[in-house]
């Protein structure tokens, strides 16, 4: 641009010495803001620099702590783990007592002397700055609050910490901190950004301090009831003493009603009797009665199994020795007859309203030794006869002795069974046909139980009762027994 006068090139001179001082004051604005940002950029990247120790101290003291350490453990590691991470002199954690009291309870850089001397201290009711939840001192000239004093003058810091150990809105403790120097780079100063890690500190030993106390009150739990289940667990083993006692007792008794060798093998060429009670005692039994000639066999199986089962066997041992020492009768029919006459009136099943309705299925044999047959009457028991490996059965009457209703007059069917060398004759309760085993989970069955007796039968007499068991066992596989087991075999002089 061309200049034509003086005047006109002033004008531009001044025109352009506006722009520069403009230019000058944006410029000083500028970097006025840059100095701003500069200050808060640092201060942002310290107090995140902050923020990081604080983040990486708790990682480490969670990485470190298992869930089940004492607490007395987690709080000495802990102290420890602030003393070397952050270069400190002391480290000492206060407890409160009932009273809101404070006390030394763990410290970390005290001699054992000093030690002795911080357990034997104590401090009154204490509350925070207000506005605070914690305080930092770094010199001792102006103390900012009166519990710093009672902290100067015990403790030999002069630039410390102090944070509280709050649960459920309540002081539990206070974590101080302390160096006896500042010394840069090693020993940066104790600030503002130690308190918010401290403060991290403080809520981890906060919640290590809860799950304590809720891990001792439920360990205290658990202690007063196993307490109280062991008391429970004393006496029910008592009473099941008893309990098994009494039915040991009782079973020695049904036992005793039994007949022994000496009697059997006056009657039998061969006998033997496997029985095998559900329980300790049963409602099975068996009694051989001797006559004037010969014996009179009986094979019971009463209603129920167990204790009550075991009552009804006593009503049928009383039974036989009414009807034969009064010398009724000794036909097996005319014997079951007897049986259930005297079963239903004892039980007082013969009138209207009875309330019992028990009763047994049995088999009787009348056995003269040196005859060729013998007499069999059965209520819905029936006699299996094997004979050259075949299983003859000589059926019952389908009707049982006892329970209420009408009962027929007539005695039960008396049957004649020849008998020829070799033949073995077995009594058996429904217990061993009804046993559920096998691999398709079936019931043995009539015919899987003919041939197991035929099977017994090529056996001596000794050993077919610990056979029948043994085979009984092997079908039964992982299956619960169901009843009493009671098979009675035997042959004829």
């Amino acid at each position: 641009m061309a200049i034509d006068s003086h005047a006109e090139y002033q004008a531009k001179i001044e025109e352009l010495e506006k722009k520069c001082a403009y230019f000058k004051t944006q410029a000083d604005e500028l970097a006025g803001v840059n100095i701003k940002n500069d200050a808060a950029l640092s201060t942002t990247r310290m107090q995140l620099k902050q923020k990081e120790f604080a983040f990486r101290l708790l990682s480490e003291l969670l990485s470190i702590t298992g869930l089940h350490e004492k607490l007395d453990t987690v709080i000495h590691r802990t102290l420890k783990t602030l003393q070397t991470r952050m270069r400190l002199t002391n480290c000492i954690l206060f407890l409160a007592d009932a009273d809101g009291g404070l006390y030394p309870r763990y410290w970390i850089g005290y001699s054992a002397e000093r030690g002795e001397e911080l357990a034997g201290s104590a401090f009154p009711d204490v509350s925070m700055p207000e506005g605070q939840g914690a305080f930092l001192l770094s010199t001792r000239e102006k103390p900012l609050h009166a519990l710093e004093e009672i902290f100067l003058s015990r403790f030999e810091a002069r630039y410390f910490i102090c944070v509280p150990v709050v649960m459920m809105g309540q002081i539990r403790g206070m974590i101080l901190i302390s160096r006896a120097k500042e010394t840069k780079p090693f020993s940066p100063p104790l600030n503002g950004g130690d308190v918010e890690a401290l403060q991290s500190i403080a809520g981890f030993l906060a919640m290590v301090m809860e799950n304590h106390d809720l891990y001792a009150n439920l360990e205290h739990k658990v202690q007063e009831r196993t307490l109280e289940l062991m008391e429970k667990s004393s006496a029910l083993q008592e009473a099941n003493t008893l309990i098994n006692d009494s039915l040991n007792y009782a079973s020695n008794l049904q036992l005793t009603m039994m007949p022994d060798t000496d009697l059997t093998s006056r009657f039998f060429k061969g006998f033997f009797a496997l029985w095998e009670p559900l329980g300790i005692v049963g409602g099975d039994i068996y009694f051989v009665y001797p006559l004037e000639q010969g014996c009179l066999l009986f094979v019971i199986d009463c209603t129920g199994h167990g204790i009550p089962g075991a009552f009804m066997t006593m009503v049928a041992g009383a039974a036989v020795e009414s009807i034969t020492s009064q010398h009724l009768s000794d036909d097996p029919g005319t014997v079951l007859k007897e049986f259930d006459r005297f079963v239903t009136h004892t039980l007082k099943q013969h009138h209207e309203g009875s309330v019992s309705d028990n009763g047994m299925d049995m088999g009787v044999c009348k056995i003269v030794p040196g005859l060729d047959h013998f007499i069999y009457a059965g209520a819905h028991l029936h006699l299996h006869q094997v004979r050259r490996q075949e299983t003859l059965i000589i059926k019952g009457d389908k009707r049982s002795v006892g329970y209420r209703g009408d009962h027929i007059k007539e005695p039960f069917t008396s049957h004649m069974v020849r008998i020829e060398p070799g033949d073995t004759f077995y009594l058996l309760s429904d217990g061993y046909q009804d046993q559920v085993g096998g691999p398709k989970r079936f019931a043995l069955g009539r015919k899987r139980l003919a041939a197991t007796l035929v099977r017994a039968s090529m056996e001596p007499m000794e050993k077919q009762a610990d056979m029948l068991l043994r085979w009984l066992l092997e079908y039964q596989g992982e299956e619960p027994r169901r009843d009493d087991v009671t098979v009675v075999g035997f042959q004829c002089f």
